[in-house]
């Protein structure tokens, strides 16, 4: 009997894994095939053999460097979530005045294309001015060697720049055409290197030389396997100087993470501090957390047992994405819930079936809900998650079939009974929501109806 062929995209998932640690998802398919077509491209490869010559490259090499670019998102700009920022410097000036430090040592570990460094080393320069006086350096990483290059460049388009302050613009950058160069005191503040965070001992691309009294490593780790953010965590908090700050996104600030670290956690944000005396468990081995590559071909499917509801207590990491979408950051929201919807978390994916719905991403938002159901085909919170996305797309009788479904699975259900803790959503929170939606579609067929007539 000939074996099934081997699926070129799985086996590049998995390769692309264990070399940068990247978790691909299937929601991310469309991505993985433009990394295919550019490895291809660069390797003069057939598909099949694309992930195997990839495993006995390097990172930093072209063929490697063309499926980063289209594996990875370099959309930022200049002072990105200013108010996020504002707290991180006020939180340092407060660590380092005491000291009198006469360094600010800070890295940006996913610097991309260099306008976080670049901002980084603004602030810096306040808040040593501030706190009197001294050096600012700044050490600024990515995977990416085009984006670096873009980053040691230093030449800016007005649309990057639009959350720089006129005075900030005045004083660390000149005019260059119709755009905007680094100026010579910006430029000294900051240096650029490829790294990866997924092979910190890499001799090629070492570790950054700490210590470090501000990382900032935003919207990287949540992207990362278990196994490689493990890794890198461990890594950045051993580049910690004691009392260093460490900023991640709001959707990665799960304490569990990151200690002994201790969280701070403001509204703008929420950090963590490395304790003054308290160790840093030391990192495990590279090798030890790597996944191993393996041929991924179409298996039989396995049945497994179905969760009945959500979650009583979300994980931290959903609470956070939550809040995100509480400030009405729906798109962040999205972006960060859809590698953990992409598996079999309840959870995540009634929260992105909601946000979405929220967002008008309708389409997005009702394949979380249908992976929702399938998940827990008995729970009153995944059914009516589909039946208000059915709802708002148009599809009233589905909307009224999943409705119906609600109440009857709610038939008895104390109003107390928490469903689904991320969301606050009980029992007789759901009851009151679709008795209140169904009204609603009923009023709807009416109208629809008196207009046929009147027609």
């Amino acid at each position: 009997m000939t074996p099934p062929a081997a699926d070129p995209l799985a086996e590049l998932r998995a390769v692309v894994a264990r070399r940068l640690g990247l978790e691909v998802t299937e929601a991310q398919g469309d991505r993985l095939r433009l990394a295919l077509a550019a490895a291809e491209a660069a390797t003069g490869l057939p598909p099949g053999q694309v992930a195997a010559g990839l495993l006995h490259r390097h990172w930093g090499e072209p063929a490697w460097q063309a499926a980063i670019s289209e594996l990875t998102v370099q959309e930022t700009c200049f002072m990105r979530h200013r108010p996020w920022l504002d707290r991180i410097a006020q939180v340092v000036r407060a660590q380092i005045a005491p000291r009198g430090e006469r360094t600010l040592r800070v890295w940006s570990a996913a610097c991309a294309t260099g306008e976080e460094a670049w901002s980084l080393a603004m602030l810096g320069r306040q808040v040593v001015d501030d706190t009197g006086g001294g050096t600012v350096d700044v050490t600024a990483t990515d995977l990416s060697t085009r984006a670096l290059a873009a980053a040691r460049k230093g030449c800016y388009g007005a649309w990057t720049m639009r959350d720089l302050l006129p005075v900030e613009r005045a004083r660390w950058f000149r005019p260059d055409g119709r755009r905007w160069q680094v100026g010579p005191d910006l430029r000294a503040m900051v240096r650029f290197a490829p790294f990866n965070l997924a092979q910190p001992e890499d001799p090629h691309a070492p570790f950054p030389r700490g210590p470090f009294d501000l990382i900032v490593c935003r919207n990287v780790l949540m992207y990362l396997t278990p196994a490689a953010r493990t890794l890198a965590i461990r890594h950045l908090l051993a580049a910690l100087a004691p009392g260093g700050i460490l900023a991640v996104s709001p959707a990665e600030a799960v304490a569990a993470w990151y200690r002994p670290l201790t969280p701070l956690s403001f509204p703008e944000a929420i950090l963590f501090q490395r304790d003054v005396a308290a160790p840093i468990p030391a990192a495990p081995p590279a090798a030890a957390v790597q996944p191993p590559v393996a041929p991924v071909a179409p298996g039989p499917v396995v049945s497994r047992p179905i969760a009945a509801r959500p979650s009583a207590s979300p994980p931290p990491d959903l609470q956070a994405i939550r809040a995100l979408g509480d400030q009405g950051m729906l798109d962040a929201a999205r972006l960060a819930l859809a590698p953990l919807a992409a598996g079999d978390n309840l959870d995540a994916n009634l929260l992105l079936a909601m946000i979405c719905s929220e967002a008008g991403a309708l389409d997005e938002g009702m394949a979380a809900a249908r992976r929702a159901v399938y998940l827990a085909p008995g729970s009153a919170a995944a059914q009516f998650a589909q039946g208000l996305l059915q709802a708002r797309r148009g599809a009233t009788t589905r909307a009224r079939r999943n409705l119906d479904g609600v109440l009857a699975l709610l038939e008895g259900e104390a109003d107390e009974t928490m469903l689904c803790a991320v969301l606050d959503l009980d029992a007789g929170t759901i009851r009151q929501a679709a008795r209140r939606l169904l009204n609603e579609l009923a009023g709807d067929d009416r109208g629809a109806g008196m207009a046929t007539d009147a027609a």
